[in-house]
């Protein structure tokens, strides 16, 4: 059973609150890879370099925010352990139907959302079939994803992003989020997925995807261990790659709840 809720993640002998998962990746993806960011951003023109920071901070803190849907716990809950199948989507498709909210209040921050959010539903493309192309081929994929967005609860979501967005974002940026999920429940899933396509700014996604996808994998792993055995191997090749950068953020973020 999954008394407590919403959950990062839950074996037998830990369950990992959401939120600390969400401003623990937040804070280690912004930190690790500002500078990085800075650079893809510049060459690729397409959101304004002055809304890294956001950019980063909200790729980490959105990036799992679908696993607070109850369909999971009631569906994916057994036996002492969790599952959140697709859960990427759901995370993506609600940040992406904010960007459409806010279109005519802050086209800034609107365009940023729909680059997040592209991101965000590629961060589990190495996992077999969960990449866009095969999620969009697959009729059962399709309706978890429904079924996921529809058990998202309005005033639970308001709580967890309220606790999320504080320091520098404007208060409509929560709101949109929470109201997207009205519109995202009377919209097609097939021609929601089609928006996360990419196209001029595809290698951007996939460099944002990128830095989330270490960054996520660190502060998991410092939490839960693995019982994976590519994932140590790869986490020491990017602690490797990213120098004394890795300590030093750990550091940085450790006061951060769920870090480890």
């Amino acid at each position: 059973m999954c008394d407590r809720w919403p959950l990062a993640y839950k074996d037998k002998d830990l369950e990992e609150p959401l939120l600390d998962h969400l401003l623990a990746t937040a804070c280690l993806t912004r930190c690790l890879f500002k500078d990085r960011a800075v650079v893809l951003v510049k060459r690729a023109n397409v959101i304004d370099v002055d809304l890294v920071d956001h950019a980063l901070y909200l790729l980490g803190f959105l990036h799992d925010i679908g696993k607070m849907s109850y369909y999971y716990r009631r569906h994916h809950c057994r036996e002492g352990r969790i599952s959140f199948p697709f859960h990427e989507y759901v995370s993506a498709l609600l940040v992406y139907m904010a960007h459409n909210r806010l279109l005519m209040v802050d086209e800034r921050l609107s365009n940023l959302l729909k680059i997040v959010a592209k991101a965000i539903a590629r961060h589990h493309t190495a996992m077999v079939e969960r990449d866009l192309m095969s999620v969009q081929e697959d009729k059962r994929a399709k309706e978890i994803i429904k079924d996921a967005i529809k058990e998202l609860d309005p005033s639970l979501l308001r709580e967890l992003v309220a606790q999320g967005l504080v320091g520098g974002f404007p208060r409509y940026l929560a709101s949109s989020i929470v109201d997207a999920h009205e519109d995202l429940v009377k919209a097609s899933i097939p021609q929601q997925l089609e928006n996360l396509r990419g196209a001029r700014d595809r290698w951007l996604v996939a460099g944002l995807a990128g830095f989330l996808i270490v960054a996520d994998n660190i502060v998991a792993s410092k939490v839960r261990g693995s019982t994976d055995g590519h994932t140590p191997l790869y986490i020491k090749m990017w602690v490797e790659e990213l120098g004394g950068r890795v300590e030093e953020c750990n550091l940085r973020c450790s006061r951060v709840p769920g870090h480890g």
